[in-house]
């Protein structure tokens, strides 16, 4: 299998480009009617969830613990597809993740 190559981010929020792809895929985010190229990834440390907007040209990047991000995905039965799904921007920002308790991933953990 063919490992990807990390997208190259740029803006106000660096990060490492020493982390390996986990996910990455053309997907719809929240109620935007643009696809935005999503990226997940990790490092040793750390787990991203990396956005580009091509309309606006805009990386939006959220950032966490990797035990955080197994939590999560642990949560959504370790599907990138409905992890994505609870994302949305939010005036112009990848920021939060939208009805996180009510989400039908959580609704069994």
């Amino acid at each position: 299998m063919r490992l990807l190559p990390p997208m190259i981010v740029s803006g106000p929020k660096l990060v490492d480009s020493d982390r390996v792809v986990l996910w990455r895929q053309q997907a719809m985010i929240g109620d935007d009617l643009d696809e935005s190229l999503v990226e997940i990834s990790k490092n040793k440390h750390r787990m991203f969830i990396i956005s580009y907007h091509s309309i606006s040209m805009r990386f939006q990047v959220i950032e966490m613990f990797r035990q955080q991000g197994k939590k999560l995905l642990q949560a959504c039965e370790e599907s990138f597809t409905k992890l994505i799904e609870l994302l949305e921007y939010r005036y112009g920002f990848f920021s939060h993740f939208k009805n996180f308790q009510q989400h039908q991933c959580f609704k069994n953990s």
